[in-house]
């Protein structure tokens, strides 16, 4: 079983979906801090669009100074500072589902009271097409077959990453569903969104997400 590693680096190419809850999420933001920045790809898109100043964090600790190498003279201190935006991007999957509350606590230390959290994650969900394939290639236990043949990461839905975080203080202010399946055509995208709007048919979504006062 297998670690994922980003040796690569993303073309963030955010669809408009995406794109309109990122304009909703740092709409009037300065800063933000990138939990979970691999190598900088989204944090150069956050800056580029919006004139960010930033911090960040990863696991893999090559990776975390890579992006801040990268774009140090838009990076501050780290120190006693909170944060407009919390960004955590495709993050939540890899944490074993016995830290998830250490890990919202985290999200909290680093976010302004009146800040906004951006989660976008691939949760794992049974009836999505991803999953029912991993379900048939794994006959009948798509969760061994993907830890056998992909990486390791945790299998919570939906449901249940966003129950940590209602029982955390937090509360979804607006959401949107992802693609049903990956690299799809922008026109195919559009239409399976369209005829297929039930939530439980994707394994990605994307959330802005506030304190429940």
């Amino acid at each position: 079983m297998k670690i994922f590693r980003q040796n690569y680096h993303l073309q963030v190419e955010p669809p408009s979906y995406v794109i309109d809850l990122l304009d909703t999420c740092f709409d009037g933001a300065e800063t933000f801090f990138d939990l979970g920045c691999g190598r900088g790809d989204w944090a150069g898109f956050l800056i580029d669009r919006y004139g960010l100043k930033f911090n960040c964090l990863d696991v893999d600790k090559p990776n975390e100074q890579i992006t801040k190498n990268k774009f140090a003279e838009h990076l501050i201190s780290e120190e006693d500072q909170k944060f407009d935006v919390v960004f955590a991007s495709f993050v939540t999957e890899f944490v074993p589902r016995e830290e998830m509350h250490e890990f919202i606590n985290q999200i909290r230390s680093k976010l302004k009271p009146d800040g906004k959290i951006y989660l976008s994650s691939a949760f794992y969900a049974p009836f999505s097409l991803k999953w029912l394939i991993y379900r048939m290639l794994g006959c009948g236990n798509p969760q061994k077959y993907f830890l056998h043949h992909k990486y390791k990461r945790n299998f919570m839905t939906r449901r249940e990453v966003l129950s940590i975080f209602f029982t955390g203080g937090f509360k979804v202010t607006k959401s949107t569903r992802g693609s049903i399946a990956p690299r799809l055509t922008k026109l195919i995208d559009q239409a399976t969104r369209a005829l297929i709007p039930f939530p439980i048919f994707y394994d990605t979504a994307y959330f802005i997400l506030e304190m429940d006062d």
